[in-house]
């Protein structure tokens, strides 16, 4: 989840730095002459070509925030398997919010150890729960008395 907050992070970077290029280019005085002999249709191709990224950007993001948000609600249902109200707020604030342990260390007013404590719990907790039970004993009873009669 975290490594998907990070790549639509990067693409609302590159979505904002293209639409810096496209006033770039709008700005830019063509009614002087040209040293390099071009003519006034290049700022129609830059235009053109500064748009059709920006609309491939647009549609990544599109695709990046649907992703997003199905891994938030799948995030979501598992942190409910939690018990524990710190644990909880714990794991929210690391991969819901993505907040750096740091920052999360110092709103929760923990040590570090005791938060990576926490943590550890919370991941062995989900785990159990998603961990399907082992096969009943009874089956290897019935098993035995079937071959030994």
């Amino acid at each position: 989840m975290r490594r998907c907050q990070n790549l639509y992070k990067s693409i609302v970077y590159e979505r904002d730095h293209i639409e810096e290029d496209l006033a770039a280019a709008k700005a830019i005085d063509y009614s002087k002459p040209h040293v390099s002999g071009g003519t006034s249709s290049d700022l129609a191709d830059v235009v053109m070509r500064i748009h059709a990224e920006k609309n491939d950007c647009v549609r990544e993001l599109t695709m990046r925030l649907w992703e997003l948000e199905c891994y938030k609600e799948d995030a979501i249902r598992l942190l409910r398997v939690l018990k524990n109200p710190d644990q909880e707020s714990l794991m929210m604030d690391r991969y819901l919010r993505g907040m750096s342990w740091k920052t999360i260390f110092r709103a929760h007013h923990i040590e570090r150890t005791e938060g990576f404590r926490r943590h550890h719990k919370a991941i062995r907790c989900i785990a159990d729960a998603l961990t399907p039970p082992p096969p009943e004993k009874k089956e290897e009873k019935s098993l035995q008395k079937q071959s030994g009669d």
